[in-house]
């Protein structure tokens, strides 16, 4: 009896640390692709066509945030007929190692993104846009002044950084405006996004 007794003594230790592995791997989540939070071309009201390259690596840009920089990072581009001119957007997502690279991130893209021009620049917009309840911290601006209305949300959700811009207007061949996207529209553009981004990372924030 004494070496039954001896022997589970021994066992239950390792059944222990067994459960608490299997416990961790139930609770870990993978992270999901990004190509999965970005916007695709039935997100975006109207003609809109995405480019060639499809989502891809942005290249020729120095790293954002600290340490070895983002993780992953991907962008891509959209096009919209503009009479017999177009218009454009797109939108890069990074994932960061952690929430404070990514803090410092956002932090170096804010600064840059919104930068003081000589003859338009950034503004709120004279619109309502509802706020991003789901972003960790988030800056939406739009241009005046400039022909080619277009506004820019800089966000981060948790490890995750996003940078979006959307032509409102484009130019034909005569250089004169042409809508291409209602306020309305634009503001669908961001619900979408929101929920993409709140549904596949809830605890990042």
């Amino acid at each position: 009896m004494n070496w039954l007794k001896r022997g589970l003594s021994e066992l239950i230790p390792t059944i222990y640390l067994s459960a608490l592995i299997v416990l961790g791997a139930c609770q870990f989540v993978a992270e999901p692709h990004l190509e999965n939070l970005l916007l695709g071309r039935d997100d975006l009201p109207g003609e809109w066509v995405v480019s060639v390259e499809g989502p891809h690596p942005p290249s020729g840009s120095a790293p954002l945030g600290g340490g070895f920089g983002a993780m992953e990072a991907l962008v891509v581009f959209f096009y919209h007929p503009a009479g017999d001119g177009n218009a454009g957007a797109h939108e890069q997502l990074f994932l960061f190692r952690t929430n404070s690279e990514a803090e410092e991130a956002y932090e170096k893209l804010h600064r840059t993104a919104f930068k003081e021009r000589s003859d338009w620049y950034w503004s709120p917009p004279d619109f309502n846009v509802p706020t991003l309840t789901g972003a960790s911290e988030s800056q939406l601006r739009c241009t005046k002044d400039r022909s080619e209305e277009m506004c820019r949300l800089v966000a981060r959700y948790g490890k995750y950084l996003l940078d979006l811009k959307v032509d409102l207007f484009g130019l034909n061949s005569q250089l004169e405006p042409v809508r291409v996207l209602s306020n309305e529209d634009f503001i669908e553009i961001i619900d979408k996004l929101e929920i993409k981004m709140t549904s596949a990372i809830p605890d990042e924030n």
